[in-house]
């Protein structure tokens, strides 16, 4: 009779402990904020993505354009006015 008592008690008792550790997870992770990634614009194709995400770079009249693809890369850098001369020309500064 004891070890029957005894297997429920502990057996409540894990139960208990996996609800409240479960609880102080849960209300911990409702007051973090998560950082919106930086968006920015290729100004050859207009692609929008996170800027850590760019596969290349390049710094022109002391801004920094970002591109999604290699070739939008070589794209702007054979003419820079013929994208930079519109409206869709976005950029970070570096």
């Amino acid at each position: 009779m004891y070890l029957a008592i005894g297997s429920w008690f502990w057996f409540l008792l894990v139960i208990l402990l996996v609800a409240v550790v479960w609880f102080w997870t849960w209300r911990s992770d409702k007051g973090k904020k998560v950082k919106e990634p930086e968006l920015v614009t290729d100004p050859v194709c207009e692609m929008r993505f996170a800027a850590d995400k760019a596969v290349a770079k390049v710094r022109h009249n002391g801004k920094t354009y970002y591109f999604c693809a290699e070739a939008c890369r070589r794209d702007f850098e054979a003419d820079p006015s013929r994208y930079l001369g519109t409206a869709h020309g976005s950029s970070v500064t570096s």
